[in-house]
């Protein structure tokens, strides 16, 4: 099959992170050997026209599109996979960086399970001067019963799992799939299902028209900074999240999965909001104690003390 790719890159107010991250498209495009494939354009959702106008100034022949700044995250997804053409879309954040090989593990998922509904790759952890995290790591990892070059997700039970609890492997970025276009229309995120999280939602969705293939090779480095989704999610949103878990009895959660994901987020917003002290700081660290018995990943995190410190 001929496959070709158009690459959005979703821009808003963020002009230094926005020119490093689109110069690394366009260097993993020149990387590619099927460059001829690859078609980049920016949708800059900027309040102000002054960031367009900047990226013309610095990337004059790649196709930028003024949005008008009124556009919430999932609404811009959105719009960019319905004006999208190609057989498949990427739909790359402004913040983060891709790597010179992003396009050529892309491809080889594409050659080894094209009836995917959306392909991904493995990721590294950045801060937001672009320096490389202490405790930086693969954001996922293969199983036992997978492939060293390609993990295959068929079920939305299987993606939840990995999602609640880092036990089961973990997850790629968000930014860095690759969708069937004709799967993503779709299979559009909503807001309303699950807040900043329904970018799970969506992809568990997703996965009714095809499975999804990750790569466990890096192919982009994912910035973390306040303004990132992970610094700007509510505790609304992992609530809503919750409940959506709750609504959908075949995902077949178990109680351990979900309390160790409850707990975890309900421990790093009342951190964030310094509440380190207190009946509901006490009850939540005793609780990862008791539920440490049963998951690795969480025992190795008190233990490098992220969770007490």
């Amino acid at each position: 099959m001929d496959y070709q790719i158009t690459c959005w890159i979703l821009t808003r107010e963020r002009l230094n992170y926005a020119k490093e991250s689109i110069q690394s498209v366009l260097n993993s495009v020149e990387s590619c050997l099927h460059k001829s494939k690859i078609t980049v354009c920016i949708s800059d959702n900027s309040k102000t026209p002054g960031v367009s106008e900047i990226l013309c100034r610095y990337f004059p022949t790649v196709q930028l599109i003024y949005r008008g700044g009124e556009l919430r995250q999932f609404e811009h997804f959105k719009i960019v996979a319905n004006q999208t053409t190609t057989s498949h879309v990427v739909i790359f954040h402004d913040d983060d960086i891709m790597l010179p090989n992003y396009f050529t593990l892309v491809f080889e998922l594409l050659e080894k399970n094209s009836d995917s509904s959306a392909f991904a790759t493995n990721s590294l952890f950045i801060d937001e001067y672009g320096e490389k995290i202490s405790r930086n790591m693969s954001v996922f990892s293969a199983n036992r019963n997978s492939l060293p070059d390609l993990i295959t997700i068929s079920s939305a039970k299987d993606l939840v799992k990995r999602y609640l609890n880092q036990d089961h492997g973990g997850f790629p970025a968000f930014s860095t799939y690759c969708y069937s276009t004709l799967a993503v229309r779709k299979a559009v995120p909503d807001e309303r299902t699950a807040g900043l999280y329904s970018d799970t939602t969506f992809l568990c969705d997703l996965i009714k028209y095809g499975s999804l293939s990750w790569s466990p090779v890096a192919g982009a480095h994912i910035r973390m900074h306040q303004a990132s989704e992970s610094g700007v999610s509510s505790v609304r949103d992992y609530k809503l999240f919750l409940s959506w878990i709750r609504k959908n009895p075949k995902l077949d959660v178990s109680s351990i999965d979900y309390n160790i994901y409850r707990l975890l987020r309900l421990r790093y917003f009342l951190k964030s909001r310094n509440r380190t002290r207190g009946k509901y700081w006490y009850r939540c660290i005793t609780a990862l104690l008791t539920l440490s018995i049963y998951s690795v990943t969480l025992r190795r995190k008190i233990f490098n003390r992220l969770i007490i410190s």
